[in-house]
């Protein structure tokens, strides 16, 4: 399996480090490849100072593995938000282990990770950055809880499965005819985007807010632990799971499991399974 070193960066350097690696041109704010390693398209566009898009459509043809590494020295720190619309890369900060079930979650850009393709894997995403200031300046209402993803104390991040309404606006974006003229395919991201931010920002608000000294960051062993418990049950969906029965396979005890999973999904784990069950139905409804 070949190895690949990129680093957090702005949206035109992501893009420059991708043509390093697998060729291809760039034709202003789009990177097009095709080849034995990669083939598709990541379009970069900054909407407002402090706010950048990117779309990723590849799919892939060998085995790689991506080494993200943090951002060193930033003059304004940065997190991301990424929505899955289809994706089959296995990530060490959300594992995916075959489940047909897409996230979102948002993370600091200070958060190394990996992710590993093989052949016939494809990902389709779109990804959001945010700046500290923007978010300091912009979005009040989420400040207190989204300036804890800039902490570098402890791993930082919110995941949650994709609702049935992000789910079809990421439909508007990645089935936009080739036809449509630039300033309306900008205009139709542009919006349908940050209308997914808000779905988002409305779900994390309507979470719990954690006591300020202990804060909604873990250590990454602990977070680890709790996204295999998240596939454990997403992959068991069927069953009746108790508490007991994954706090024994997890080694983990029960006040740890309520707390901990709490932080990360912002519910209770008989609650997130109600959910999930609830999100899949209404999305098999609709098609």
């Amino acid at each position: 399996m070949k190895t690949i070193r990129f680093q957090q960066s702005t949206g035109s350097e992501l893009l420059d480090q991708l043509q390093r690696y697998f060729g291809g041109n760039i034709n202003k704010n789009k990177l097009i490849f095709d080849n034995n390693k990669v083939n598709g398209e990541v379009t970069f566009y900054k909407v407002f100072d402090g706010m950048e898009l990117l779309t990723f459509d590849i799919n892939h043809n060998s085995d790689i593995e991506f080494i993200i590494e943090s951002i060193e020295n930033q003059d304004d720190k940065q997190m991301i938000i990424r929505f899955e619309y289809s994706s089959s890369l296995i990530s060490d900060i959300v594992e995916k282990k075959n489940i047909e079930t897409n996230g979102m979650y948002i993370h600091s850009a200070n958060i190394p990770f990996v992710l590993k393709s093989k052949p016939s894997d494809s990902t389709k995403w779109l990804s959001i950055r945010l700046t500290k200031s923007y978010v300091e300046k912009y979005l009040e209402e989420t400040e207190k809880i989204l300036s804890q993803t800039f902490s570098t104390e402890k791993t930082w991040v919110i995941y949650d499965i994709i609702p049935v309404e992000i789910q079809l606006l990421l439909h508007s974006i990645f089935t936009i005819p080739d036809s449509v003229s630039i300033p309306l395919r900008k205009g139709v991201i542009f919006g349908k985007s940050i209308e997914a931010l808000g779905v988002l920002f409305d779900r994390v608000l309507s979470r719990e807010v954690p006591n300020e000294n202990d804060g909604i960051g873990l250590h990454s062993d602990d977070y680890k632990v709790m996204i295999s418990i998240k596939d454990y049950l997403l992959e068991n969906l069927h069953k009746q799971i108790s508490l007991e029965e994954i706090c024994e396979k997890f080694y983990v005890s029960n006040s740890k499991l309520r707390r901990d999973f709490k932080k990360v999904f912002g519910t209770g784990v008989k609650q997130f399974v109600i959910n999930t069950k609830l999100e899949q139905a209404k999305y098999t409804l609709i098609n």
